[in-house]
């Protein structure tokens, strides 16, 4: 979509860098990680199905399968939001296990 505007503007799509914002609802077991998804549905009712691609959901190796379908998307950068109360030991276990993934040498 955002290569067909380019176009019909005139402008050079790979003078873009594309990101996508994500919501952060990861949880570091799999017990939490289904916790996660019920905090989720109760933050976005009933459009939670229709947000679900925009958020990280589960565990932090299913986290890593949504951004691995980002990245084949054409997503070169992934800015995960995070909303209060913050779980910390959730996001701890994202930055060691999954930003070692996609981090680039």
């Amino acid at each position: 979509m955002v290569r067909q505007w380019c176009e019909r503007e005139g402008r050079d799509p790979t003078q873009l860098r594309n990101s996508v914002n994500v919501g952060f609802y990861v949880g570091v077991t799999e017990a939490e990680a289904r916790r996660k998804v019920e905090v989720a549905q109760q933050d976005f009712g009933g459009l939670f199905e229709s947000f679900r691609d925009g958020l990280l959901v589960g565990t932090p190796m299913e986290a890593a399968e949504r951004i691995a379908q980002y990245a084949e998307a054409g997503a070169e950068q992934v800015n995960v939001v995070l909303r209060a109360p913050f779980d910390w030991e959730a996001f701890e276990a994202f930055l060691q296990e999954v930003v070692p993934i996609f981090q680039r040498t």
